[in-house]
């Protein structure tokens, strides 16, 4: 349990050292959000399509 929370601590300053950089060489709030939405959109299809994949090929 302490190594889930400390991956979770570790990930969330790695994350708030990547939007402070971005802000810093010019990125405004909504194209830091954007890019994050992008993000977590290309991770969801990539997860779907696997899990899709694993579980039809293993189903019945």
């Amino acid at each position: 349990m302490l190594g889930i929370a400390n991956k979770l601590v570790a990930t969330t300053v790695q994350r708030r050292n990547e939007v402070a950089m971005l802000q810093l060489i010019g990125a405004t709030p909504v194209q830091v959000r954007s890019r994050m939405r992008r993000e977590a959109s290309l991770v969801c299809a990539v997860t779907l399509g696997t899990g899709s994949g694993f579980g039809h090929s293993s189903g019945d």
